[in-house]
């Protein structure tokens, strides 16, 4: 966690040293970030099913023509289900990027590189089997860690529309580690799918507005909203 929040602060000074070196604009960013399913597996156990909500404040920032970075943090709750028991989450603290790098462009299409990393860490709050709902007596801290990259494919169009296509590789890792006052033990949870579909609409109803929806399939089930705004 310590070299997490260090690097994010080296982050931080690089995005503010950048004017002196390239064109910078900064855009305030909010950001809802909704999994509906997502599979992990564990040695001899699979569907393992999560579901998480994320609520992410950051900052858009352009540098140059072509390079786009958005560092975010917020709040994340989750819960876990499978092996016919459901563990409930405390709500925790958030850390991501995302950044794309514009490739080529061939009127009226727009190919870019693409990527994220997101950070998350809770704690198990309850756990539900049948309809018996009880209360993690041991202390049980959740890490979870996801990244993705790929391409993405931008289409202008004769409206403030713009849809777009991407292909992605992701993976995403869930350490638990449970501590009791004879000791601790730590379990990992991996991805069960690693290659996912992005697809989205861009919008500017004003000229500082812009909304996004995009929807995430195969590697996940999910559904993610964009508001940027220039003052």
């Amino acid at each position: 966690m310590k070299n997490l929040l260090l690097a994010t602060m080296l982050l931080a000074v690089l995005v503010w040293a950048l004017p002196a070196f390239a064109e910078v604009t900064f855009t305030p960013e909010a950001e809802i970030n909704i999994t509906f399913e997502k599979d992990y597996e564990m040695d001899e156990i699979s569907d393992i099913e999560l579901e998480s909500q994320a609520y992410l404040v950051g900052c858009k920032t352009a540098i140059g023509e072509n390079l786009v970075l958005a560092p975010k943090i917020g709040m994340w709750n989750s819960a876990f289900e499978g092996e016919g028991a459901e563990f409930e989450n405390s709500v925790g603290l958030a850390l991501g990027i995302d950044g794309s790098y514009k490739l080529i462009r061939l009127d009226p299409v727009t190919l870019s590189l693409i990527g994220s990393y997101m950070y998350a860490d809770s704690e198990i709050d309850t756990v539900k089997i049948s309809n018996l709902k009880l209360d993690i007596p041991l202390k049980t801290d959740i890490d979870i860690h996801s990244y993705e990259v790929g391409l993405q494919a931008a289409f202008d169009t004769p409206f403030n529309l713009t849809p777009y296509l991407g292909i992605v590789y992701s993976d995403s890792k869930i350490n638990v580690n449970v501590k009791n006052w004879i000791g601790e033990g730590d379990f990992d949870l991996e991805a069960e799918d690693n290659f996912g579909l992005r697809i989205g609409v861009t919008g500017s109803p004003t000229e500082d507005l812009t909304l996004g929806l995009e929807g995430r399939l195969i590697d996940k089930k999910a559904v993610v909203a964009r508001v940027c705004y220039k003052f």
